[in-house]
């Protein structure tokens, strides 16, 4: 993957990460780690670590 398309791809992906935070925020209390978007939210920030090692 070039560089442009791997910085694409990191920018979405933090943008998904972030609208999952803010579903999650507005559900559920903050320490909460009982439901389906915690994991999701988990596996998308390893995926973001991933790319920028």
């Amino acid at each position: 993957m070039c560089e442009k398309q791997s910085a694409d791809v990191t920018a979405r992906l933090a943008a998904i990460l972030s609208g999952i935070r803010r579903t999650r925020s507005s559900l559920y209390p903050t320490d909460w780690t009982f439901d389906p978007l915690h994991r999701v939210e988990q596996e998308i920030q390893e995926l973001l670590n991933d790319l920028q090692k």
